[in-house]
């Protein structure tokens, strides 16, 4: 117990001012015996209750390193990943959760609207026996072709509602298609 020290000779000792020492000791970063400092227990207790991310502290505590720095790589990844979206978004090449189910909703209805009409024209053809292959032929075509627009219909509606095309650029596009 000889060595202990006051907290202005272990600031000289340590090469510190008396002020860092001092605020250490409030922050019971250092803890005093008979109101002194060992210093020995001392800079045991500093380098225990060190930030491990202080790039001086950085060689001490590996694990708490390797943390930060995993910490940071995915902060870093996460956000060149938001910038790389925010980009695609205003390039056109993402749409809007809504404007999607909107169209899917809209179109839906319609080849709702579209199956029943077509049952209904066929109605009285499957209704008799010997009519019956034939009518479900002629079905099975008229599902197809609603199939097929309603394809077409809905990839027009994302296409304009990524690009923001007028119906006139878009049917520009369907004339330089047919030449």
């Amino acid at each position: 117990m000889n060595n202990l020290m006051t907290q202005s000779e272990y600031a000289r000792h340590k090469g510190r001012s008396k002020q860092y020492i001092s605020q250490l000791v409030l922050q019971g970063r250092i803890t005093l015996t008979n109101g002194k400092i060992d210093p020995a227990k001392a800079d045991q207790e500093i380098d225990q209750s060190a930030d491990p991310l202080h790039p001086k502290n950085r060689k001490q505590n590996t694990e708490a390193n390797e943390r930060y720095e995993n910490a940071q790589a995915a902060r870093l990844f996460n956000d060149t990943r938001l910038r790389r979206l925010k980009i695609e978004i205003s390039q056109g090449k993402w749409l809007p959760k809504a404007d999607l189910h909107k169209i899917a909703f809209d179109n839906g209805h319609i080849m709702r609207d579209a199956i029943f009409a077509i049952l209904d024209r066929h109605d009285a053809a499957y209704a008799q026996a010997e009519n019956r292959p034939q009518a479900i032929i002629e079905i099975k075509a008229d599902l197809q072709k609603l199939f097929s627009e309603t394809k077409k219909r809905m990839i027009k509606q994302v296409y304009r509602s990524a690009n923001k095309l007028s119906d006139q650029t878009l049917e520009e596009d369907e004339d330089n298609d047919d030449e």
